[in-house]
């Protein structure tokens, strides 16, 4: 079996599986960039070596971490189906990733982008920021998962990430917009917009003033505001973003210095205050 036939057979089996079509298309992308490392050498008789070599060219630990899950995925996958003798991605150290801060757009950047944007942008800014879809789910929106009549009002999200569907209570603001939709949302010369492209006019309207603000940043937007006006319910917040683990969820949410000194502030300290006005007494 040649590599090429190999990774046809492969993207078959995700596409089986109902992998997204982004994973599908960035798994193509990663394994042919392995493959042409490899060169001569084909996908079935890659070693460890080889494959720690090739994640060594990376200098970024997530993007690191990021090709080996692809190699991982498709070698568990190949093992399992008797067409490599063994998974040499088992045999490579694990890539650890330090967690990044939180990144929300800022509120003067959605702001603006809304400003500034054609209808069809503002309702995809208003979708991450007040609802926190992914660009897939907002790219796949149809009227038929908006409930504008229910109570309350809610998006059915289909199909999103791991294929999990879920239910998010819609913003008034959101609503409004909403309900002047019809068809798919969102056309492009009588053509849905791909989750690329939806990405491309997220970042382009939200990127002001020389700053590079993604779209992604309104769902680390959405997270954080979500859990300051729940109080920090860090599981209903992971509900309504679609998180599987709340560790995931918290990687969304980002603390200002003042939510900290009020907490840190309403610390009970009676027993050390007592003390130390015992000290001031006997110092007077």
């Amino acid at each position: 079996m040649t590599d090429a036939e190999l990774l046809q057979a492969f993207e078959a089996y995700q596409l089986s599986r109902a992998f997204s079509p982004h994973t599908v298309k960035r798994r193509r992308a990663s394994l042919g960039k392995f493959a042409r490392y490899l060169a001569p050498t084909s996908l079935t008789a890659a070693t460890w070596q080889d494959a720690e070599e090739y994640l060594g060219m990376f200098q970024a630990s997530r993007t690191r971490h990021a090709y080996k899950c692809d190699l991982s995925a498709f070698y568990r996958w190949a093992e399992r189906r008797k067409l490599v003798d063994g998974n040499p991605i088992a045999l490579v150290d694990p890539v650890r990733v330090p967690r990044s801060m939180p990144r929300p757009a800022p509120v003067e950047a959605v702001a603006a982008a809304f400003a500034t944007s054609d209808g069809d942008t503002q309702v995809m800014v208003l979708l991450g920021a007040l609802a926190g879809l992914r660009r897939a789910e907002i790219a796949n929106l149809q009227p038929g998962d908006i409930y504008l009549d229910a109570d309350p009002q809610v998006i059915h999200v289909r199909h999103g990430k791991g294929d999990k569907d879920r239910v998010v209570p819609i913003h008034p603001t959101l609503a409004e917009h909403l309900a002047r939709r019809s068809c798919w949302l969102f056309q492009a010369r009588a053509r849905r917009y791909s989750p690329d492209a939806v990405g491309r006019r997220l970042r382009q309207a939200l990127s002001i003033d020389g700053q590079r603000i993604t779209g992604h940043q309104l769902r680390h937007y959405f997270g954080t505001e979500a859990a300051r006006w729940s109080a920090g319910n860090v599981v209903l917040v992971g509900q309504l973003m679609g998180h599987a683990d709340p560790n995931t969820t918290i990687g969304y949410i980002r603390w200002s210095p003042a939510q900290g000194a009020e907490v840190v502030g309403k610390i009970v300290t009676a027993g050390v205050d007592d003390e130390l006005s015992a000290r001031r007494r006997r110092s007077a």
